[in-house]
């Protein structure tokens, strides 16, 4: 009877060891499908954010580009001080003289002032003076006009008939995004990152150096980094001259605040979408 017994209790625990063989086997390979089944989710998921990115990107491009698109015939101009009754289209056949157009021609255009966003947390609310915005009939009229005055940037307000010689300013009218790539790399350029920047029909190309060839900033994040330590020795090196006598400082400070105030409003420039009618 004991050895039945034994017998019977060898073979119930060689169940027992072989169901709980089969039993771990059946968990691992549920694990392995688990796993191999997140696996694959998760590389669903990442190519499906890699398609949402991708489709982002090309709206925003596509956006981009109509609005680049709409702003290719106009131009802004800076610097023109505000007057309750101001003719607009004096102060335009004023500038034309200027830039040497023919007297008997002068481009069909549409001028009017554009006021800066009420909305007092934006940067754009700092413009004082509201630009003037101008927008020809045709492109090539445009880019004739963009050529004259880049081949001089001598206009000043003495040619409108005020009594000051502070200069005017003339540039593209740009995207939110394009402004924010040029305002990028206008710093990097003052920082000496950058040789060149300017804008081509509302893109902006970059130079590094002089032997290289001007490149298209599509994204801001297709410009380096500002070498905040270059920066820093640089603005040491424009440290006022504490020799010089106060009223020579005083002078410098004021001249360059003129010089650069036209550019200030024409680097902030509200998009499209956020400019009213003057």
């Amino acid at each position: 009877i004991l050895s039945s017994i034994s017998e019977s209790s060898k073979i119930t625990t060689a169940r027992i060891d072989s169901m709980e063989t089969a039993f771990n086997k059946r968990i691992d390979t549920l694990f392995d499908d688990v796993n191999k089944m997140k696996a694959d989710y998760d590389k669903k998921i990442e190519n499906l954010s890699a398609e949402l990115e991708n489709l982002k990107s090309k709206m925003e491009s596509n956006r981009d580009l109509a609005e680049r698109t709409s702003r290719l015939n106009e131009i802004l101009i800076a610097g023109v001080p505000y007057r309750i009754e101001e003719n607009l289209r004096f102060y335009f056949t004023a500038i034309c003289k200027a830039l040497m157009y023919p007297e008997s021609y002068e481009p069909i255009v549409c001028i009017r002032r554009i006021s800066p966003n009420t909305n007092s947390q934006s940067s754009n609310s700092k413009i004082r003076v509201p630009l003037i915005i101008v927008q020809f009939a045709m492109k090539f009229d445009r880019d004739e006009f963009l050529g004259k005055y880049f081949a001089t940037r001598k206009l000043n307000l003495q040619d409108l008939g005020f009594n000051s010689n502070n200069r005017i300013y003339v540039d593209e009218s740009l995207t939110k995004k394009n402004q924010s790539i040029k305002h990028r790399a206008v710093q990097l350029k003052k920082n000496n990152q950058l040789t060149d920047v300017r804008s081509i029909n509302g893109l902006i190309f970059y130079q590094k150096s002089v032997k290289d060839r001007r490149q298209p900033i599509l994204s801001i994040d297709d410009l380096p980094e500002l070498n905040r330590t270059s920066n820093n020795i640089q603005q040491q090196q424009q440290q006022p001259n504490y020799h010089q006598s106060s009223s020579t400082r005083q002078e410098t400070i004021r001249n360059r605040r003129q010089s650069t105030s036209g550019l200030q409003a024409l680097a902030s420039t509200p998009t499209a979408a956020s400019l009213q009618s003057g």
